[in-house]
């Protein structure tokens, strides 16, 4: 059966429950990603998205992944053009510990030096994934293909973006994006719906509403182009 409800701060909550179902899975979309980003702050949507994970006011690093640990939780989050996605999937007896958890994840407090220890990841990251040929060549592609428009960034971001960036450039684009008509909560398994509401009242009936607005789409031009890479180390 599907379920659907919206928060009087724009939370969308949309479920399928399955009442045959022995798990149930929670899952937060946020509606942005690299497409969203200006070339100054490319990157910013991943590197983020590893920062949830460093805290919240509730929550130290430890306590994010030892409350997960807790009830057997299988948890992760990940970034695309499009979205930033949170997610657990748990028994369905810990999904009122489960949802506390995810959704604490998108209330991080963004501390200084989580984000300068976090910055030599995603460098490293970034490094790892330029010596993947089919990477290097996926973005190659879409780079050319969408030109200067926004659907062209690295997800990743680039080294320069990356060392430029500052903990304020990323807390002024989590207030602009993170915000509740800006976020679907998905539930499916073996649920029950009020409770689900319940929860998501009790967590999340605080969250600020705001900005929705995206880059505008424009026609790529599809102009091809020839890109060689040399990595005598790959």
């Amino acid at each position: 059966m599907f379920h659907q409800h919206k928060l009087p701060n724009g939370l969308q909550l949309i479920g399928e429950s399955s009442p045959q179902a022995r798990s149930v899975a929670v899952g937060f979309f946020v509606r942005t990603g690299s497409r969203d980003e200006t070339a100054e702050v490319c990157g910013v949507s991943h590197f983020l998205e590893h920062m949830a994970f460093k805290g919240s006011k509730r929550r130290s690093a430890l306590d994010v992944n030892l409350d997960f640990d807790r009830i057997g939780a299988d948890y992760n989050a990940f970034t695309s053009e499009e979205a930033t996605v949170y997610y657990a999937s748990i028994l369905p007896e810990y999904l009122p510990q489960a949802f506390d958890s995810v959704a604490d994840l998108l209330r991080p407090v963004l501390r200084q030096d989580d984000f300068d220890m976090e910055k030599k990841v995603i460098l490293e990251e970034i490094s790892r994934y330029e010596d993947q040929p089919q990477s290097c060549a996926f973005d190659r592609a879409k780079q050319a293909y969408f030109g200067s428009h926004d659907l062209g960034n690295s997800i990743l971001g680039t080294p320069t973006s990356i060392i430029a960036l500052t903990r304020e450039n990323m807390e002024a684009y989590y207030r602009r994006r993170y915000n509740a008509n800006n976020v679907t909560m998905s539930v499916g398994g073996a649920f029950e719906w009020a409770e689900v509401v319940r929860l998501a009242e009790k967590h999340c009936s605080d969250w600020p509403s705001g900005e929705t607005v995206r880059h505008g789409l424009v026609e790529a031009d599809g102009a091809g182009s020839l890109s060689v890479v040399n990595k005598p180390t790959v």
